[in-house]
């Protein structure tokens, strides 16, 4: 049976984030090293996803993964929506 792409190791050129909960407390770590406590997975995942986003900036390769599964997590951004220019003031109509 095939490994699921959720699961599947990182090449070895890539930073891996992992966010995991201990105790009250979730910690992240750099390729297994420690980055950071947070208080909230929300927090953790945030973090982890942000700094995921810097290496990349950098033109380094990173993922982030959570939770005792090590679930892969999505850390780009999403596009902005295009916003259409705003329709130049109508001229004041001049009544006769």
């Amino acid at each position: 049976m095939p490994e699921s792409p959720l699961r599947r190791a990182a090449p070895a050129n890539t930073c891996v984030f992992r966010a995991r909960a201990t105790a009250e407390v979730w910690s992240v770590t750099r390729d297994g090293l420690f980055y950071g406590d947070y208080l909230s997975r929300a927090e953790a995942l945030g973090g982890a996803c942000a700094a995921a986003r810097d290496v990349e900036a950098l033109g380094g390769a990173a993922e982030v993964r959570a939770g005792p599964d090590d679930t892969l997590v999505p850390h780009a951004r999403r596009a902005p929506k295009p916003t259409t220019p705003a329709a130049p003031p109508r001229a004041a109509r001049r009544r006769p």
